[in-house]
């Protein structure tokens, strides 16, 4: 009698130890969710500094984003031209009058006798930025370019995407003007049209009127 009884002592034992089945968290993960609840709570409170610091964090990750952007783009990518590591840029030094040395842009006349002496580089081209106001579209657009030497883009190993570059017979003064625009200008003002090649574009020059 007492040896049944202790067996169904054990049974009612063991059956008692056995899990339910239901899935209980873990403490840790009760922990996490107690964090996360207060910290939404003490946001919901504190409002107004909380949207501040997320603009804060907002305005620091864009500026971040940015510099970063520009940084990749003029010190880590290579320029997108043939043998961008071979490509230097060449100035001239001058003093100021408070005596103190700077760099400035190549004299025409010092360009040409370079080009014609030099022995160390493969290419020399000149350059300088210009501006200029495009007519005959819709919508006027001030557009920014360079007047450069025939042999630009052979020292930058570029090519057009459609059409040719410059030729020796367009150097001034007996050359015709000849642009090469770019294929952003030629896609948003001229609908990709590839008869341009050829055709005559329309440059106005505005004056800013004077105070008075």
């Amino acid at each position: 009698m007492s040896d049944e009884r202790r067996i169904a002592d054990s049974n009612h034992s063991a059956q008692s130890t056995c899990p339910t089945g239901r899935h209980h968290p873990s403490p840790p993960m009760d922990s996490l969710l107690q964090d996360v609840r207060f910290a939404l709570r003490s946001l919901w409170k504190a409002r107004l500094t909380s949207a501040l610091a997320i603009v804060c964090l907002a305005l620091g990750i864009g500026a971040n984003t940015a510099i970063f952007s520009v940084v990749r783009a003029v010190l880590l990518e290579s320029l997108p031209f043939r043998d961008p590591q071979r490509l230097v840029m060449a100035y001239e030094t001058y003093i100021r009058p408070e005596g103190k040395p700077a760099m400035g842009s190549v004299a025409p006349a010092n360009y040409f006798v370079w080009r014609e002496q030099t022995r160390i580089f493969a290419g020399l081209a000149g350059y300088m930025p210009i501006s200029r106001d495009l007519g005959d579209v819709s919508e006027p657009e001030r557009l920014r370019g360079v007047r450069a030497t025939t042999d630009l883009f052979d020292v930058l190993g570029a090519r057009p995407l459609i059409g040719r570059g410059f030729v020796v017979s367009d150097q001034p003064p007996s050359g015709a003007p000849v642009v090469i625009i770019s294929e952003g200008l030629w896609r948003r003002h001229f609908a990709a049209d590839p008869n341009l090649v050829g055709s005559a574009i329309t440059q106005i020059r505005l004056s800013m009127p004077r105070s008075r």
